[in-house]
């Protein structure tokens, strides 16, 4: 019978009760009895990687991992990887480093554990592990390697650091040469945005009507309603997205990336991919604002940024929720004159020309 403690530990870093099932057959014997002889609390920790091993799961972690578990391992809609919680969660005697990484491998990615390769599995896993305090040295971890069987998790002693973290800048500038297009649309167009037979606000227009004035689809048309193009955004994140029509460009978002595309075709006209600098939060957007050639959005990990809606080139980011705070966003912003106005993290105005704090 699997102890409690080991459930417990599953629960911890899966954060998915199905998975329980599947790994008590693999593990039991394992954690079942006094297993191994325990290393001695004060015992130095084993080198079990290499650092290029650990740069390569670095890498990896930021493509497949870092949208669940936070830029710095430090958790986000999954639990953290890394930090005192984590190693006071697995360092139970009775749980070996090989449990750890069972479960790494046989069930991260979520529903996608096959996408990685073992070889990438024990990088991230060396990673994980150096920033946890473990120091590299001149073997390469091997799925198999025989000593992750008798090794316990060693928590970082008292004091002592695992990952220095950089504070995320406040600011982002522009690129040089980068600038708005100025094709709108302006302000008087997005005020007489309910008669609009584009797609311009979030909820269509300023009052929330969520109504076009476009008659073609109705109820004797819409039984031959057929797909003109179907576009496929490639990523495993939440899509939720609340697409924006100007023009015949159509602007959508998963959590990091934002998208233009033809709207007739769906051909990709550019496509900006957002690198978290900060912990994320809850992993979903909701869609853009525009106004005078910017595409207007937020970030999990509490930014607003400024594109070029004809490029897509970054105009500026500026941070201004806290995730440590406990402030996210996830909703499409509202764009009125030179004002972002985005909830219901505790939120600032914005003027998106000056990239001044506004209130």
């Amino acid at each position: 019978m699997l102890p409690n403690i080991m459930i417990q530990k599953l629960l911890t870093f899966a954060g998915v009760l199905s998975l329980v099932t599947g790994i008590v057959v693999g593990i039991a014997s394992t954690v079942d009895g006094a297993g191994p002889p325990q290393r001695a609390a004060n015992a130095s920790r084993p080198s079990l990687f290499t650092q290029a091993q650990a740069a390569a799961g670095e890498a990896l972690y930021a493509k497949s991992c870092a949208s669940c578990h936070g830029a710095a391992l430090a958790g986000g809609t999954a639990p953290p990887l890394s930090g005192s919680a984590f190693q006071a969660s697995w360092s139970d005697p009775r749980v070996t480093l090989d449990d750890l990484f069972f479960l790494l491998r046989t069930t991260m990615p979520p529903r996608a554990s096959s996408s990685l390769s073992p070889q990438d599995h024990a990088a991230v896993f060396a990673y994980i592990l150096k920033a946890n305090g473990y120091a590299p040295g001149g073997q390469p971890l091997a799925v198999d390697a025989p000593q992750l069987k008798v090794e316990r998790f060693q928590s970082v002693p008292s004091g002592a650091r695992a990952v220095a973290r950089t504070p995320p800048p406040a600011f982002m500038p522009a690129a040089a040469g980068a600038m708005p297009a100025g094709s709108g649309p302006d302000q008087a167009t997005l005020s007489a945005s309910s008669r609009s037979t584009d797609w311009l606000v979030h909820g269509h227009d300023y009052s929330g009507t969520r109504f076009s004035p476009l008659d073609d689809i109705n109820t004797t048309t819409a039984s031959r309603l057929a797909p003109a193009c179907v576009f496929q955004v490639g990523e495993r994140d939440n899509f939720q997205t609340g697409p924006i029509v100007h023009n015949g460009t159509m602007y959508v978002t998963t959590m990091t990336s934002t998208i233009a595309l033809d709207a007739a075709t769906c051909r990709v006209k550019w496509r900006h991919k957002w690198q978290s600098r900060d912990d994320e939060m809850w992993q979903r957007n909701r869609g853009v604002a525009i106004k005078d050639g910017r595409v207007v959005r937020a970030t999990p990990d509490g930014y607003l940024l400024a594109l070029a809606a004809d490029t897509g080139a970054l105009l500026w980011a500026r941070q201004v929720a806290k995730p440590a705070d406990g402030e996210t966003f996830t909703m499409a912003p509202l764009v009125f004159e030179d004002l972002v106005l985005i909830g219901p993290a505790r939120f600032p105005g914005l003027a998106i020309q000056h990239r001044a704090q506004a209130w």
